[in-house]
């Protein structure tokens, strides 16, 4: 598995959903593939979606979903053995358990890695001190686990075996706002290293759960695009498209597929500028109008804030 994400507090759902979205548009490597996501629902109890080939696109997660203050994601490549909610592992009022590598590798008892975390879970929590035991207790299993206890506490951790590797990236947020934990190798990014994207990916988190306005825009239907001087993107407090201007003329034309929102293109608000378009949108072009994809990935993008918006 190529990352795990955890997250608690409000709008956890959302957190953990932005930072996979986050690494399927900034990321290559095995991603966009199986995937589990877990919540745990207003009565405690967890919930599984899971797919075997397309990533959040083909999740299919209830909106209800984004506001759940615990929350969980696994996911890698396309085509995993099944039930593939052995890689994700919750039970009520102890937790859920994710992680990169083979989190359900098999222990010298007998017992999958994962489970035996879970298992560690009684009490709603895990220390990040007993998680370090228990990974000590199996040093040459190929696993990293981050924890989520029932209670909103997170622990995160890698075998020694996973701590050798050069492709490694991670984060850990723990504060007023919330919790967040992120694992993941040999996920490939232009705009850095496996830890600078974790970071990144952790930051997408953070915006949602301290009710900042997200880094990532999107198209929720069709838009008008028009020639402009520069590209731009005009969003809502939302971060919906409800404008492109391109000053490429051949962008304009009807087609199935072309870049309307181009790297670097101005990210535009009622106060000005907001930042930059870190990634790209492919849509169709059809008498004016940018007519998006349905995969989430292909109608979202992610935007590098100004320090402070500017006039334009």
């Amino acid at each position: 598995m190529t990352i795990g994400i955890a997250a608690s507090g409000p709008s956890a759902g959302a957190a953990v959903r932005d930072a996979l979205l986050g690494a399927e548009l900034l990321g290559r490597g095995s991603i966009k593939g199986f995937a589990v996501f877990t919540v745990f629902d207003p009565d405690g109890a967890p919930q599984w979606r899971s797919t075997q080939d397309g990533g959040l696109g083909t999740l299919a997660l209830p909106e209800s979903w984004a506001s759940a203050q615990r929350a969980a994601v696994i996911s890698s490549g396309p085509n995993r053995p099944e039930p593939l909610d052995q890689f994700l592992p919750a039970a009520s009022g102890r937790g859920m358990v994710t992680g990169h590598r083979l989190p359900n590798s098999t222990t010298t008892d007998g017992q999958p890695l994962n489970e035996a975390v879970l298992r560690g879970m009684s009490e709603g929590s895990l220390s990040q001190d007993r998680l370090e035991e228990l990974l000590c207790m199996t040093p040459e299993l190929d696993a990293g686990i981050v924890a989520l206890g029932a209670d909103g506490t997170l622990a995160l951790g890698n075998t020694e075996r996973a701590l050798r590797r050069n492709d490694l990236g991670s984060f850990l947020h723990c504060g007023p706002s919330g919790n967040i934990g992120i694992l993941l190798n040999t996920i490939y990014c232009a705009q850095g290293d496996a830890m600078s994207l974790a970071h990144r990916l952790g930051g997408l988190a953070l915006s949602r759960l301290e009710g900042r306005p997200g880094d990532i825009v999107h198209l929720a239907g069709p838009v008008p695009i028009r020639a402009a001087e520069r590209d731009f993107a005009r969003i809502d407090a939302q971060g919906t498209i409800l404008e492109i201007g391109t000053s490429n003329p051949l962008t304009l034309h009807d087609t199935t597929r072309v870049t309307v929102l181009y790297s670097g293109a101005d990210i535009l608000g009622d106060e000005g500028r907001l930042g930059s378009a870190e990634t790209e949108i492919f849509a169709a072009v059809r008498d004016g109008q940018v007519q998006p994809h349905a995969p989430v990935a292909s109608r979202s993008a992610v935007v590098r804030r100004s320090c402070a918006p500017s006039k334009v």
